[in-house]
């Protein structure tokens, strides 16, 4: 149950994060639209651009 929880919180993260730069969510569209797909790529993008920078911090710290 932790890993839902974990997961929820990561989607809601980014949801927020990408609210408050301005950025639609794929919730904003209806499915399907030219807009939804540009949404759920833009967080696919940002999802893979934090899993990075989690990754470079692991590293750094030895982690």
């Amino acid at each position: 149950m932790r890993k839902v929880s974990e997961t929820k919180a990561f989607d809601l993260s980014i949801a927020v994060l990408r609210k408050a730069q301005g950025k639609g969510n794929p919730d904003d569209f209806v499915t399907g639209t030219p807009e939804w797909q540009k949404a759920q790529l833009g967080v696919m993008q940002d999802t893979m651009r934090i899993i990075g920078l989690l990754r470079s911090e692991m590293n750094e710290t030895g982690r």
